[in-house]
């Protein structure tokens, strides 16, 4: 049934079932297919309820053909204008921003600053003392404010310093 498909082709999909794991969409010629949860938004942490609703039909990429006994899977995300330019273009060198925190590695830690665009504050950049663990410091879901010190548009890559004036900035 679905040998009409190839990898990164855009298609047509109705919302038939949301769950907090994904989506279940059905294409024009009755294909079944699925969209993960991270697949569905620039935030791969949305809920899919607040993305998608039963019935509604949507624009995706098809990401894997099915295969044993597999649904095909689709991405919406792929589909969706790329955040960067438009963060680029806002935000510079030397600029603060506010965002939250989404992971921790014994490296330092991410921040979301827009859906879709993170950046990385260093462990040595958290703070002007020494941090042993991120999690001394910070944890996940907390809002900060950091200095961008780097941003390169182009790898998609920023990173941010919360050592200045550590104190005003968390």
């Amino acid at each position: 049934m679905n040998s009409s498909y190839h990898r990164d082709q855009q298609v047509e999909a109705t919302v038939e079932q949301v769950l907090p794991f994904g989506v279940f969409v059905r294409l024009a010629d009755s294909t079944p297919a699925y969209i993960r949860r991270r697949e569905l938004d620039l935030d791969p942490h949305t809920a899919p309820e607040t993305v998608v609703k039963e019935g509604e039909t949507i624009s995706a990429t098809v990401i894997s053909l099915a295969e044993g006994g597999r649904h095909m899977e689709l991405s919406r995300r792929a589909v969706l204008p790329d955040p960067w330019p438009e963060f680029a273009r806002r935000i510079h060198t030397g600029d603060v921003v506010q965002g939250q925190v989404t992971h921790l590695s014994a490296a330092g830690v991410f921040v979301r600053l827009a859906p879709g665009v993170s950046g990385f504050v260093s462990l040595v950049e958290l703070a002007p003392w020494h941090v042993e663990k991120p999690e001394d410091l910070l944890w996940v879901g907390d809002d900060i404010k950091a200095v961008v010190t780097r941003l390169d548009p182009d790898a998609k890559k920023i990173r941010l310093s919360n050592y200045l004036k550590t104190q005003e900035f968390m």
